[in-house]
Order: C-alpha cells, then sequence, then structure tokens
C-alpha cells in the first residue's frame, strides 16, 4: 500500500477495537496499475471485511497510456490515447470501478451506519453519493488533497476541469460531513466551492504510537534520512546540496545521505555533483521504515514551497522519532508552524544553504551525544497525533453528527 491508504486502515484499525464492524471496500489489485508513489508492506487489521472490485476499463487505459510516451511520440495510436485521456468526461481511473461496485452492493443489500470515502480517487465518492441518494446512508467525505493544491487543475482540459469541479461541488455539497488532513485544505474546499467551515473536521494523519514507543534503538554514527516519495516537481533539494558544498569547505565530513524507496537517478544526478551517493533503504514495511527514522541523526523533510494544504504524514512521524529535523520548506507553512516550533534547537526551517549547513554542523558536532529532549516538542504535545488519537477523535465527530 501508499502512504494514503495508511490513513483509512488506521480508522479500521482503531474503530473496530471500540466494536464496529467495518467493511472496506476497495479496488482489485492489478500489478501493472500502480502511479509512481513509494509504496510499502503492513498488516491489516483481521476481522474486517475486505471486498476488491474489479475495473477492467480502467486498468486498460492506464496502462495504454503507460505505455505510450505521448509526449515524444507522434505516432496516431499515442496521439489518439492524449486526446482519449485528456478529454474522457470520467473523474478518474475507477470510473468502472465505481460502477462495478455500485452493482455489488445493490446484489449484497446490505446496510451500513454510515460510510467514509477518502479520496482520492475521487470516483469512491460516486459509490458513497448512491448510498446516501438511495438508502440514506449517512456519508463522510474526505479528502487527503485536492487538485487545487497544485498545479492539477490549471494542467485540466476545459472538458476534465468541468467533470472535476461540477462533481467535487456535488460531493462536497451532497454529504453529510467533510474531513480533511490539514487547515490549509480546509480553507481551499471552502474558498473553492463555497463549503461551510462548520461542515468540514480536520483529522490529522498522524503516527503509529506502537511504531514509535518501543525499545531503545542504537542512534547511526552520522546520517541525514529521507522518507517517504520525493516528488520532482514540487520539491526543491538545491538548498541542501549547497549546505553539503558549505560543510565540505568546513572539512565536516558529510553524512551518509539516504533515501526510502528505490533508486532515483534524478537525486543521483544532483548529489554527484557535490561528490555525494545517496543509498536506498528500497520499499520496506512501514514498522521498518519507524525504525529507519529514530535511528538517524537526521531527518530530512522537503515539501512545496508555494502549497497551502501540505502537512504530510512523516511530519508527524518524524516528530515522534525525536530526531534532529531539517525541513525545508515555508517557514509561515502549516507543518512549520503546527509541529516544528522555532524555540527548539532540534528544528532547522528554512531554505537558506548557510542556515541548513549551520544545523548540519552543530548536529555533526553532538551527533554522538545523548540527545536531550528540552530539543523536541514535549511527548504529551505530539501524542495529541498518535493514528489511534485521531481515529477516536473522528469516530466522536461521526458520531456527534448522526445524532
Amino acid at each position: 500500500m501508499n502512504v494514503g491508504a495508511l490513513r483509512a486502515l488506521s480508522w479500521t484499525k482503531y474503530w473496530q477495537e471500540q466494536g464496529h464492524t467495518i467493511t472496506v471496500l476497495t479496488a482489485k489489485k492489478d500489478e501493472h496499475f500502480i502511479f509512481h508513489t513509494q509504496t510499502f508492506s503492513c498488516n491489516k487489521p483481521e476481522g474486517i471485511e475486505i471486498i476488491e472490485v474489479k475495473h477492467p476499463l480502467g486498468v486498460k487505459l492506464f496502462r495504454l497510456n503507460n505505455t505510450l510516451n505521448y509526449k515524444k511520440s507522434n505516432s496516431l495510436k499515442a496521439i489518439t490515447t492524449k486526446i482519449i485521456k485528456e478529454n474522457l468526461p470520467v473523474i478518474d481511473y475507477y470510473f468502472d470501478w465505481a460502477y462495478y461496485a455500485k452493482k455489488l452492493l445493490k446484489k449484497q443489500n446490505k446496510r451500513y451506519d454510515f460510510v467514509v470515502t477518502t479520496a482520492p480517487v475521487l470516483s469512491a465518492n460516486d459509490i458513497a453519493y448512491w448510498l446516501n441518494k438511495k438508502y440514506g446512508v449517512f456519508w463522510v467525505s474526505d479528502f487527503r488533497d485536492v487538485v487545487e493544491e497544485f498545479d492539477g487543475i490549471i494542467n485540466l482540459s476545459p472538458l476534465k476541469k468541468w467533470v472535476y469541479k461540477s462533481s467535487m461541488l456535488k460531493y462536497l455539497r451532497k454529504s453529510n460531513m467533510v474531513s480533511t488532513v490539514s487547515r490549509g485544505l480546509a480553507e481551499i474546499i471552502t474558498t473553492e466551492y463555497n463549503i461551510p467551515k462548520t461542515k468540514i473536521e480536520i483529522i490529522y494523519n498522524g503516527y503509529f504510537e506502537e511504531y514509535y514507543y518501543k525499545k531503545n534503538v542504537d542512534i547511526d554514527d552520522w546520517s541525514l534520512l529521507y522518507s517517504g516519495t520525493y516528488y520532482e516537481k514540487y520539491f526543491n533539494i538545491y538548498p541542501l546540496i549547497k549546505a553539503l558544498k558549505i560543510i565540505q569547505e568546513r572539512k565536516i565530513p558529510v553524512p551518509d545521505i539516504r533515501f526510502s524507496g528505490n533508486e532515483n537517478k534524478y537525486l543521483d544526478n544532483i548529489f554527484s555533483s557535490v561528490r555525494v551517493k545517496v543509498n536506498y533503504i528500497g520499499n520496506i514495511p512501514h514498522e521498518k521504515i519507524a525504525e529507519f527514522q529514530r535511528k538517524a541523526t537526521i531527518l530530512l523533510n522537503i515539501d512545496s514551497v508555494a502549497s497551502k494544504g501540505i502537512l504530510k504524514t512523516k511530519s508527524f512521524e518524524y516528530s515522534a522519532a525525536k530526531r534532529p529535523i531539517l525541513s525545508i520548506m515555508n517557514p509561515e507553512g502549516e507543518s512549520a508552524k503546527l509541529l516544528l516550533k522555532k524555540e527548539y534547537k532540534g528544528y532547522c526551517v528554512s531554505t537558506d544553504a548557510e542556515e541548513i549547513a549551520d544545523f548540519i554542523s552543530y548536529w555533526y558536532n553532538r551527533r554522538r551525544l545523548n540527545i536531550d529532549p528540552s530539543n523536541f516538542v514535549p511527548d504529551t504535545f505530539i501524542e495529541v497525533f498518535t493514528r489511534k488519537n485521531q481515529a477516536i477523535k473522528y469516530l466522536k465527530k461521526i458520531k456527534e453528527k448522526l445524532g
């Protein structure tokens, strides 16, 4: 699974512990249907019904699109694929999944107390819209991302833009409750679609506490770790590259640079400019990622400086790991203001190469010392953001709305 699935996974896990019977409706896995986000294995909670539904047309279109690099190809097939992809009046590759899912649910004729959809994918909302309209099922529409967050809406064709915007408006208005991952995204939803703030609940992604409060681990001698998907289009790693050059001039060794996931030629080329090799730890179980985070000398976080709604899972995981955090992001952004408080020496939020180099130098000289807890936000603060606490808060909000 990818990191987005952890959000729904945590709800199923902790709501089941609260005595609820959970059914998960998802798309049938296809080895060719993989987006370029980092994946890892994670144990699924026992006793939860998981229904996998096929989506053959979506898979075929996705595979055809990936097979043809139509940006460089002038073949008739490539041009046709581009036209279809950019103008097909469907909201995403799961359009036929929603059709088959509704067909299956109608056949099963089961009744649910409430339904929660989490998007992307947006097609999931089409299923809940139908359940709400036909059977009156209470519907909570959750948004982990929206295309307005980046420049995705700009890149859509006029027809696709109309399909997306009209679908979003329909889903947001019809759902009984809306949730999202950050105040920034809540603001976008309110501004773009005129949805009242009282209808929106912020449920943070958080972290699994059992991965971070285990026995102590041995800290690496000198390492810097980035975990998660690296988005070349939106992230700016060059301040770090410049900082590494500065610390080399100061005769300070460059830390062992580690990225989770598989080899990335783009990153290899950038780091080679300062004669640094990147080591990749592969797609490993999520629990193992937490172990690497807790062992790292410094944790690296990079976010789009321009984005309003960024508040990634790793931001909470890094804080729970109690390691120094170097964040190349907007200091006025939500992640920095919520978690990376300026008064703590364990955090650097900057895009300035000199400041970043000073932070790396500071922690190189202290890398073998016991880390003083006062360098980081206190446990009482970060514990609010455990996956369990956020899931229970979410369930409580839903029950309040249900009455």
